[in-house]
């Protein structure tokens, strides 16, 4: 029997990427001959074209959230249409899982990928399992923001290596710091510039790529101008190809104050750099402290630029650390045991 998997996302905007990544290496899950389709709720964007050449065909739709009636028709038009075994949701609330519920589907994986934050409020909201019959955890953290009667599952999101060629010994490398995300105020990157004069009192030729886009990109370069950092601190904005950004950067740095889990640190440990990151949320879970990285405090500039000076000034230890990231990475977090994971789910449904 075909079967019909719905993956459901938010913004098909770039900002996006992370989770569209994750549900395209979900979509390999599905038992070969299942139509697989991916629905992004929040309007479309460049995701759109991206998943469906990569063979995962979607639609855009423009649902407006719960306070918004004919969007909420829209939606519950486009699960009728589909008719989806199994609706995969990547973003959304229960009320989402209520219109798809109301549309007939009957099965529903809740995948929740972060703490259910909100930023404004600057309280953490659990997530509720009502009407999923499964719920997918991206880490143990994640996990205990869970609310329900459905135990969640921890899954870990896996990185699809790339071949590249040999990148340079991280000792032949200039000593510049890399970090990797959206530009918004839980990933920390405040910190991380304000971190920079300490770097740069102890090591005088580093200097800081940040690349990503986002709604703190202005306050971000106005905090760079305010410490006189323009030559030190460059943000690069959206960046498709990372190979050469991980090929150059010395260090890779985290420090967000809150993650469910951290891709991007996932990214750079593949690829064999040293992490420094914030000991919060599921990162602890990714990054053993002075086995893959060093972990330090959440919103403390001192104590992380401390970190980065120490990898950035003994290469032996940050080599080790790096190499041990690379191999952990590969071993714990492979595309095979991810999909295994998902896969399990699906057919216990």
């Amino acid at each position: 029997m075909i079967r019909t998997i719905l993956h459901v996302l938010g913004t098909g905007q770039l900002k996006g990427m992370s989770i569209a990544r994750i549900a395209l290496a979900a979509a390999a899950a599905a038992p070969r001959g299942d139509r697989v389709l991916a629905a992004f709720m929040d309007g479309g964007g460049p995701l759109v074209d991206r998943l469906t050449a990569a063979g995962l065909p979607c639609d855009a739709l423009n649902w407006g959230g719960i306070r918004n009636p004919i969007g909420s028709l829209r939606a519950w038009r486009h699960f009728r249409r589909v008719a989806p075994d199994i609706v995969h949701q990547h973003f959304g609330s229960e009320y989402l899982r209520g219109i798809a519920k109301a549309a007939g589907v009957k099965r529903i994986v809740a995948h929740f990928h972060d703490h259910g934050f909100e930023v404004d409020g600057g309280v953490s909201v659990p997530h509720s399992s009502l009407f999923a019959d499964a719920v997918i955890a991206t880490s143990r953290d994640v996990a205990a923001m869970v609310r329900g009667s459905v135990t969640p599952e921890v899954i870990y999101p896996c990185i699809v290596p790339v071949p590249a060629d040999p990148p340079p010994a991280l000792e032949a490398r200039r000593p510049v710091i890399g970090a990797l995300s959206r530009l918004a105020p839980i990933k920390g990157f405040g910190h991380l510039i304000r971190a920079m004069p300490m770097v740069l009192s102890r090591v005088p030729q580093a200097r800081l790529e940040i690349a990503g886009d986002g709604e703190d990109a202005a306050s971000l370069r106005a905090e760079i101008v305010r410490l006189g950092l323009g030559g030190s601190v460059t943000l690069l904005g959206w960046q498709d190809n990372l190979d050469p950004l991980f090929a150059r950067w010395r260090v890779f740095a985290a420090p967000s104050v809150m993650e469910g889990f951290g891709t991007a640190i996932l990214e750079a440990a593949m690829r064999g750099l040293p992490i420094v990151a914030s000991r919060v949320g599921g990162i602890p879970e990714l990054v053993d402290d002075r086995v893959t990285g060093l972990l330090v405090p959440p919103a403390q500039p001192e104590p992380l630029a401390q970190a980065l000076v120490t990898l950035l000034t003994d290469t032996v230890n940050s080599t080790a650390l790096g190499r041990a990231a690379a191999a952990r990475a590969r071993m714990a977090f492979a595309p095979r045991s991810f999909v295994e994971g998902v896969r399990a789910v699906y057919e216990r449904l």
